[in-house]
């Protein structure tokens, strides 16, 4: 979260600064654990 709220990096930048295989997957993942995708989150933070 921090890197969505401190960057303005793609979301397919930060997932694989995070080692994840593409953005849809870090897409996935973060929208099963916060609810919501990582640029919904982004846009409301």
């Amino acid at each position: 979260r921090a890197l969505l709220l401190e960057t303005r990096s793609p979301v397919g930048e930060i997932a694989a600064q995070l080692g994840f295989a593409s953005g849809s997957h870090f897409s996935q993942a973060f929208a099963r654990h916060w609810g919501m995708t990582p640029l919904r989150w982004r846009q409301q933070h």
